[in-house]
């Protein structure tokens, strides 16, 4: 039976083995992957900083000791306010330039606007002037013609009669 039972030992413990060595391999799988994602994000990082200090048009990355990194980010941080304030500033005056140029636009329009109105009611009183002064041709033609017919007329009257 002792044979029976060290060899039922030595195969439980060979299980055993095996199974802690698969959990050793599993967590070391697990850390390996894990390391590997931490120098993924630490590039991407790296890389999204880098991409940050060219927007802020302050120069190339400082690479070195946390201080420094630390200090160039609040330096970075310093620029990218001074920055932002020197382009909203900019921006607000060209707002400014905007608004007074959309004003006097406005103001000019309005001006011309009127100015197209008295024009407008000047060419509706010359049409009316037109229009009355062609009527009162034709009724001068009309007259006219009356009394030339009325003066020829007379004339044949009067050569008509003997005069002595």
């Amino acid at each position: 039976m002792s044979e029976f039972s060290s060899t039922t030992i030595k195969m439980g413990n060979i299980e055993e083995i095996n199974c802690i060595q698969k959990e050793i391999e599993f967590y070391t799988k697990n850390i390996e992957h894990e390391k590997i994602n931490l120098r993924l994000a630490k590039e991407r990082h790296q890389k999204q900083h880098e991409n940050l200090i060219k927007l802020q048009n302050s120069g190339k990355p400082t690479v070195g000791k946390d201080k420094s990194v630390e200090k160039s980010s609040q330096h970075a941080k310093k620029t990218s306010m001074e920055f932002l304030s020197r382009e909203s500033l900019k921006f607000e005056s060209n707002l400014e330039n905007i608004n007074d140029e959309i004003n006097t636009l406005a103001l000019e329009n309005k001006d011309l606007r009127r100015k197209i109105e008295e024009l407008r009611k000047n060419k509706l009183t010359a049409s009316h002037l037109l229009e009355q002064l062609k009527q009162t041709n034709e009724q001068t033609k009309i007259k006219f013609e009356e009394l030339y017919r009325a003066n020829k007329k007379n004339k044949e009257d009067h050569d008509g009669i003997i005069s002595n």
